[in-house]
């Protein structure tokens, strides 16, 4: 039986014999159990994201100056070192534009990091 199920029996019983403390006692236990769904549901959430960024690891290469996700036999990017590095986040690097390509190519539009990366080969 599901503890949801279980819950609104026990419910109907302490309403049934009407007891004030029991049906006290219940809408508490109502309210825990809420917030241990609601926790649960947090947690599930949060094993998915960090099984599905260990998935991506496998996945993601550090060369020529940037991260690159390769997909089969393309290589997707450049993302930020910065940003994969301290926050596991793959932010795409934006091209500069040609005034400014002496200094850097490319900029992270998060965290500012400026690189030139080159497509892996």
């Amino acid at each position: 039986m599901a503890i949801g199920q279980l819950f609104k029996d026990l419910l109907a019983i302490g309403r049934a014999i009407n007891n004030f403390e029991l049906n006290k006692k219940l809408m508490e236990l109502q309210q825990e159990l809420m917030q241990f769904q609601e926790e649960n549901r947090t947690l599930k959430d949060r094993v998915r994201e960090l099984e599905d960024q260990r998935d991506r690891d496998g996945d993601v290469k550090w060369e020529n100056d940037a991260y690159w996700e390769q997909k089969g036999t393309v290589w997707d990017g450049p993302f930020c070192s910065g940003c994969y590095d301290n926050e596991r986040r793959l932010i795409r690097l934006t091209k500069l534009e040609d005034a400014f390509q002496a200094i850097a190519t490319h900029q992270c539009p998060v965290c500012r990091h400026t690189c030139s990366p080159q497509v892996p080969g």
